[in-house]
């Protein structure tokens, strides 16, 4: 019975997450907010790590997207250290807490936070955790002037979302491909 129970407030915890995840995604971050802190406080009633980590890495992009830094950073580094032995969540941690650094114009943190996921990422076999972490890598190499290396990484997360039909970050791998090509001045595969 409690382990019913148990399951019971779990299920109503995920239930919650996954309403603020697509309250997010419908640019209602207030609503997708308090949803979230409901998640929150039902995952931690029955002490699920994984899933307050979860929680608090959705928390961290939100405030991140909201121009609250620091609350993301503090998000992040919270759900880290709850989700250590969780590796898929681990990198899209890491790349929550580079994306803080990214928002407050500190490159090489948001450097070392992304290439951590990408070896995270990598090491676990998490696919989709590996491209998002490349993606944001890419991103950040071409701002630091890494082109080559941006170029590499950004085709190996579109090659992901490619395969897997993910239109929107495709999208983004194409644009950041687009900018490395134009910084080495390869104006025709930039226009491509």
């Amino acid at each position: 019975e409690l382990y019913a129970a148990r399951s019971r407030v779990e299920g109503v915890a995920s239930v919650s997450l996954e309403r603020g995840v697509m309250l997010d995604r419908a640019d209602r971050s207030d609503e997708a907010v308090v949803a979230l802190q409901r998640a929150l406080q039902l995952a931690t009633s029955v002490d699920s790590n994984y899933l307050r980590a979860a929680v608090l890495f959705k928390l961290s992009s939100v405030a991140g997207y909201k121009g609250r830094i620091d609350e993301a950073e503090r998000h992040a580094r919270e759900a880290l250290r709850l989700g250590e032995e969780f590796d898929g969540l681990k990198s899209f941690g890491l790349v929550d807490l580079g994306n803080a650094f990214l928002y407050r114009k500190q490159l090489k943190p948001a450097e070392q936070h992304f290439r951590e996921a990408v070896d995270i990422s990598v090491r676990a076999g998490a696919s989709r955790s590996e491209a998002r972490a490349r993606l944001a890598l890419g991103a950040v190499l071409v701002r630091v002037g890494s082109v080559t290396d941006a170029l590499a990484q950004a085709k190996a997360a579109f090659d992901y979302y490619n395969q897997t039909g993910f239109v929107a970050q495709r999208s983004r791998a194409l644009t950041v491909i687009a900018q490395a090509q134009e910084r080495t001045g390869d104006l025709a595969g930039a226009e491509a």
